[in-house]
């Protein structure tokens, strides 16, 4: 696998492992849909469909001041969709550089291949791919079905797949696509995940929750108060400032009493400042007194 694609493989996987560990998704019900939603949500990104007639345009990134859009061909198959959609996606996620992006047929830059390999990981991550195949045992069909992908997508992941895990070039991996497609139960892919089975789990369960990401998680879901006692990154100021600029609905502040101090931050629609200095200063005095 090449330098370039490696780099997009490992921010992907942390991105979308980071996910599925926040939100405890079953591997073996994961679809992109719920990340997706999440994502989108959580960087207040609009979403809508468009149709530009006589045009090869199959997706849009906007990013400016005012925020960020993504939209998709509404005449897109659906499966077609969700690969613009993860695509657009992997332009926000890898911070490429530029303020408009457009993915169009057979015109593929630097920027728009990382997008693609972005996407493809999404829909189908490594440790998902290795329950379908090695585990479910499941044909080339039913993944496409499973993880609502077409089938040149899925063939495109499990060409990268076999790269990586297989030491293969490209062409190689295309062939064993191919062949997984033709014949699922007696295909090299399946020797060469029988092989990687350890490290592709290793992978998995070696990722680490991001602190930053967990915060964003609790965010999402709304908690009403979060304290540098469960997110340590608190205590800093940038993180603060992110916060309040990033996430209008959460306010931060500060306790100090007997030379310790709780960071924390509260949603100001669901307590109010007064209520959240009294949970801070509860929580700071069973720290210092060591109570339960």
């Amino acid at each position: 696998m090449q330098y370039g694609h490696l780099k997009i493989w490992k921010t992907a996987h942390n991105e979308i492992y980071n996910y599925i560990k926040l939100s405890k998704t079953p591997i073996n019900n994961y679809t992109f849909k719920e990340y997706f939603n999440y994502v989108t949500s959580l960087e207040n990104i609009i979403v809508f469909e468009h149709h530009f007639p006589s045009t090869k345009i199959l997706g849009v990134t906007h990013i400016d001041e005012d925020g960020k859009t993504i939209s998709y061909e509404k005449d897109s198959i659906e499966v077609r969709q969700n690969f613009t959609k993860c695509h657009e996606i992997g332009h926000i996620i890898l911070n490429h550089e530029g303020g408009f992006f457009t993915e169009q047929i057979n015109n593929k830059n630097p920027k728009e291949i990382e997008a693609d390999n972005f996407s493809a990981i999404i829909l189908a991550p490594d440790i998902v791919l290795l329950q379908k195949i090695l585990i479910e045992r499941k044909t080339f069909h039913q993944i496409s079905i499973d993880l609502k992908m077409s089938y040149q997508s899925l063939q495109y992941r499990l060409s990268n797949l076999a790269q990586k895990y297989g030491n293969i070039f490209y062409e190689k991996g295309n062939e064993i696509a191919l062949e997984f497609k033709d014949s699922p139960y007696n295909s090299e892919l399946l020797k060469i995940l029988y092989k990687s089975k350890e490290e592709i789990l290793k992978n998995f369960q070696d990722t680490e929750i991001d602190p930053f990401k967990k915060l964003q998680y609790l965010i999402y879901n709304e908690d009403p108060f979060i304290s540098n006692y469960e997110i340590e990154i608190l205590s800093r100021k940038d993180i603060r400032e992110k916060i309040d600029q990033r996430y209008p609905n959460y306010k931060s502040w500060a306790y100090h009493n007997m030379g310790k101090t709780i960071w924390f931050c509260w949603n100001t629609l669901i307590i109010s400042k007064d209520d959240a200095i009294k949970t801070a200063k509860r929580i700071l005095y069973n720290d210092i007194y060591k109570k339960d």
